[in-house]
């Protein structure tokens, strides 16, 4: 009996060893680094030089934004298949064990939003269509992903335009551009803030309107999660 379940417990480690060994962070240490990671998200960001070989790894359902593009191989499942990124890129990716090599002559970078523990639609994402900025300023945003487990939103807002009140489901947002703010809450309280190129930040399901009182272009990647917040 002793001898059963020592094998057992062996064969538990060595499943967990194997399972620690295919994540991207520990495997690739030299090309990818962690940007921001909570209960549902983390955002890895990898930055592969030309000639440069990934050792093999997972991920879960994940988001890819392309900053700077490149050209790589990719190796999955004994097949080999070759991509050109372009810059600004969003794409979207289902669970998948694989590896890449940069075959161009820049780096590839890139950062990867993944979700942990995604599930389809629930409750928290429900935003009331009267709600929904995409609905209520069009001018302002441009949807590049939209599935059952997220929607990826690309916006852009000028000095001087203002968003009407609209609302958030939880998600990560990416500033490409350092911006300042006035956000006024369903509840009416004003506040201005500041927000920095390649800023990262969780944001809560949230009802606001949005005015850019800065001098220059404001620009990020919203990702929304369509499972539940948490709450």
């Amino acid at each position: 009996m002793n001898s059963q379940r020592s094998l057992l417990v062996l064969l538990a480690l060595v499943i967990i060893g194997s399972a620690s060994a295919q994540d991207t962070l520990k495997v690739n240490p030299d090309s990818v680094t962690l940007r921001f990671e909570n209960e549902r998200v983390r955002v890895l960001e990898s930055a592969l030089q030309p000639g440069a070989k990934e050792n093999t790894h997972s991920h879960p359902r994940y988001v890819t934004y392309v900053i700077d593009a490149g050209t790589v191989s990719n190796h999955r499942d004994g097949t080999t298949s070759d991509y050109t990124y372009k810059n600004g890129e969003v794409l979207y990716r289902d669970p998948l064990t694989h590896w890449s090599e940069n075959i161009g002559q820049t780096a590839n970078h890139v950062l990867m939003f993944e979700l942990k523990d995604a599930k389809p639609s629930g409750e928290s994402y429900r935003v009331p269509p009267e709600q929904d900025p995409v609905k209520i300023s069009p001018q302002y945003y441009k949807v590049a992903v939209d599935n059952e487990y997220v929607r990826v939103l690309e916006y852009r807002l000028k000095p001087g335009q203002k968003e009407p009140m609209h609302s958030h489901p939880c998600g990560v947002v990416y500033y490409l551009t350092g911006a300042k703010w006035k956000a006024t809450s369903a509840d009416g309280k004003v506040t201005e803030s500041e927000t920095t190129a390649g800023e990262i930040i969780w944001r809560d399901p949230t009802t606001h309107a949005a005015e850019n009182i800065g001098k220059t272009e404001a620009r990020a990647l919203a990702i929304e999660l369509k499972g539940s917040c948490g709450s």
